[in-house]
């Protein structure tokens, strides 16, 4: 029982934060229901989709 709470919580937590970021709340919630608090951090660190369109004039820092 109680695992099926933290899949939910987890995969929820994640999917909030990568949805923030322009990312696939579907996608990363089963990422962070598979994968625990490694979905957690991953989607903490990734940085947001806008950097990754093409002709964005943004750049990720420190490059």
């Amino acid at each position: 029982m109680f695992a099926l709470l933290g899949f939910i919580v987890f995969g929820y937590l994640t999917s909030r934060i990568a949805s923030s970021k322009g990312r696939d709340a579907a996608g990363w919630f089963f990422i962070g229901a598979f994968t625990g608090l490694f979905g957690l951090v991953a989607a903490l660190i990734m940085l947001p989709a806008e950097y990754y369109e093409e002709g964005s004039s943004r750049r990720p820092p420190l490059s």
